[in-house]
């Protein structure tokens, strides 16, 4: 696996990270607003909007709750 610049420390951690274009694919193909998945994940909207540009890492906890809460498998991502 080629490591992500912006997802330091979670390579090989045995659950694979969510770049920022899946991220993102994943709320539009759902129809959510950055908005309603920022209140789903418990984060702010700001925060969403830098996991999808790649500003900011996407943490463990966050990848796992949106593996969950947009009800997508991480092999659909």
């Amino acid at each position: 696996m080629v490591p992500r610049p912006y997802a330091p420390g979670l390579q090989g951690a045995g659950f694979p990270t969510v770049t920022a274009a899946e991220f993102r694919a994943a709320r539009e193909e759902l129809g959510w607003t950055q908005s309603a998945l920022a209140s789903a994940l418990g984060v702010s909207p700001r925060a969403v909007q830098y996991y999808e540009s790649g500003q900011r890492s996407i943490s463990r906890p966050v990848e796992r709750l949106l593996v969950s809460v947009l009800g997508v498998t991480r092999a659909t991502l």
